[in-house]
């Protein structure tokens, strides 16, 4: 990847607006931290810095285990919900702005919770992930129990 920096003319300085959806891209493409502080004009500090922060949105978009990716955007959408939950709940005004990120990102991790689960992402809202995952929950206690009544060995 360093050739491909280096055989690109010199640019002028220009600091590329860090989100994301870039910065996963830029590691799924196989950009190492330094040449992607180079490629969007902010120093490697800040770019592990934004990738830290951030981590919990990133890792989705990075990891390629679709198991491991469907449990954390199960657990992203439901912690999306809780706090577009949060802010319609509170008794301070809220305006569109505050409601979008929670809205796409849930929208983004629900369906691709059902894609890696197999499921159609068509008409499914988070509550359906929710009585997925009650559920799970319910088969989960009902197998412990039959595991209690098994005889020790």
């Amino acid at each position: 990847m360093e050739n491909v920096i280096a055989n690109l003319p010199k640019l002028p300085k220009v600091r590329v607006k860090l989100s994301v959806p870039l910065i996963a891209n830029m590691y799924n493409k196989g950009y190492k931290c330094t040449e992607i502080a180079k490629l969007t004009g902010y120093s490697h500090q800040r770019i592990s810095q934004f990738t830290a922060q951030h981590y919990d949105h990133m890792i989705v978009l990075l990891d390629n285990s679709d198991v491991i990716s469907a449990l954390q955007s199960k657990y992203l959408a439901t912690k999306f919900r809780d706090k577009l939950d949060d802010i319609v709940n509170s008794s301070e005004a809220f305006t569109k702005r505050d409601l979008i990120p929670c809205i796409a990102g849930a929208d983004q991790m629900t369906k691709q919770y059902l894609s890696l689960s197999g499921k159609s992402p068509q008409n499914v809202t988070i509550n359906q992930v929710n009585v997925n995952i009650e559920e799970l929950e319910q088969r989960k206690r009902e197998v412990l129990e039959r595991i209690k009544k098994l005889p020790s060995s």
